[in-house]
């Protein structure tokens, strides 16, 4: 797609079509990356109170990341932690796997006729990368399943044995489990619309083959 786009398949009109199109996907993915739980930003780190992305006329990519580089962690036993998100510094714009920054950079380069196929090869790296993320909440999320069997499981004995009850705090580990385990499916939920939303499902719609292909049905 990019050779033939940069090579003059596409009009000029068609070139600004598709950039424009680009802009408002990156936009639609700026808005998933602020998806909240509770009030709280799921990809924003430890701080969870502030929105993770904001539009920054002074970054590169038109984006900044306003969070931080840490994970929050929910007990699940007796000094045993189990990280609940990950943060979007890693999630979105990883190095050389900045979504914004390739979406930037394809929209630009469909804007001045530049480097299309280079670019559309940098927005595939950065959507991998996130496509790749998601096994960390899959993974956590049967850590979690896992650790709640445990603790129903460790409720009914310690039920039967209250006078010998020590240990970690049940009623409040299970509810920080069922948090965590909701808070992942909600960043699921997100990344599967970003899926959804996938750049290239488009570009190959809007492919210069099917341009070409739908001018010579036309003609």
């Amino acid at each position: 797609m990019g050779t033939q786009g940069a090579n003059g398949t596409l009009t000029s009109g068609e070139r600004q079509t598709l950039a424009a199109q680009v802009n408002d996907l990156q936009q639609a993915i700026l808005g998933l990356a602020n998806t909240t739980y509770q009030g709280d930003y799921v990809s924003a780190g430890t701080a969870v109170n502030a929105q993770p992305y904001v539009a920054d006329n002074n970054s590169p990519s038109g984006v900044s990341y306003q969070g931080n580089s840490s994970a929050n962690k929910v007990q699940v036993g007796e000094a045993q932690f189990v990280p609940a998100n990950l943060p979007g510094s890693t999630i979105f714009d990883g190095t050389g796997s900045d979504v914004f920054q390739a979406l930037h950079d394809l929209a630009s380069a469909l804007q001045n006729n530049g480097d299309v196929a280079g670019a559309t090869t940098g927005v595939e790296n950065a959507l991998n990368n996130v496509d790749l993320q998601r096994t960390f909440y899959g993974a956590t999320l049967d850590r979690l399943n896992n650790a709640s069997y445990t603790l129903s499981q460790e409720h009914i004995d310690l039920s039967q044995q209250q006078n010998n009850l020590v240990g970690a705090d049940l009623p409040t580990s299970a509810s920080n489990l069922a948090q965590a385990e909701t808070t992942l499916n909600v960043a699921l939920a997100a990344f599967g619309q970003i899926s959804q939303n996938n750049l290239f499902r488009y570009l190959k719609w809007r492919s210069p083959e099917n341009w070409v292909s739908k001018k010579q049905s036309a003609r």
